[in-house]
This record gives C-alpha cells, structure tokens and sequence, in this order.
C-alpha cells in the first residue's frame, strides 16, 4: 500500500468517527488547504488535520509538522492553520484526537495497558479518544 492509499483510510477513519457522533464534516476542494477537514460543532468550525501513528515498541509515534522547503527538509508548526489533529494508527486500528496547541512537531501516546510505570509524563491513547475533550 502507499502514502496515498494510507492517507485515504486515515481520512476515511476520521470521517466514520464523525458520523457516528452525527458531526457534520467538510473537505476543501483541492489539496492547498493545511488541513484535511471541517468539522462543524454546534456553529463552531473546527479545522483538522489527519495523520499516521507509527508503532515503536509499546507507543504510537506521530508527526505532528508540516515539510516545506527544498527537499521538504524544513519542519514548520501546523499552529495557526489548523485547530486539530486526527492520529490513526491503520495496523491496531487505534486513534487520537488532540489540540494542534498541545504538541510540538511530535507526538507519543502509550495505551493503558503498556504503561509501565505511573510516575511518567506519558499520554495515554484512551484519553485521547474523544473529539474535543
């Protein structure tokens, strides 16, 4: 499967998590907007960007960045041009929702059942699981 094949299920994913919770969802018309949807939430347009988790040993990892630039070596902060992240992870079928504001150009969650110890700064993936918790 390729990048783009992968980007539609992601996608796909996000659009069935709305309609289960009957959001109305909207997609810009070509592919030059930083953000993948609109989600419309009580008259409150919310702008969401999806992306992959990776799995690495007992954490999902995304990236959380824009590439830009020659090569698109240059990382650049989705803040300001899109208000949410989707994250799925295609292969557990697990997914997460959080702030654009709450993360840096990464980010790693841990499920319940992984966590090893309680002293850590780790996010839990159940916790991230509600659209705007």
């Amino acid at each position: 499967m390729n990048t783009k094949q992968f980007g539609q299920i992601i996608e796909s994913r996000f659009v069935f998590e709305c309609a289960k919770r009957g959001l109305t969802v909207s997609q810009p018309i070509g592919d030059n907007a930083p953000y993948d949807f609109i989600v419309d939430i009580e008259g409150k347009l919310i702008r969401v960007q999806c992306k992959s988790m990776r799995k690495r040993k007992h954490q999902y990892v995304a990236e959380t960045h824009k590439k830009v630039g020659h090569k698109r070596s240059e990382k650049r902060s989705y803040i300001g041009l899109c208000d949410w992240f989707f994250l799925y992870n295609y292969e557990d079928d697990v997914f997460a929702y959080i702030e654009v504001e709450a993360v840096g150009t990464a980010v790693c969650f841990t499920k319940i059942e992984d966590i090893i110890s309680v002293n850590t700064r780790q996010r839990v993936l159940e916790d991230y699981q509600s659209f705007l918790s």
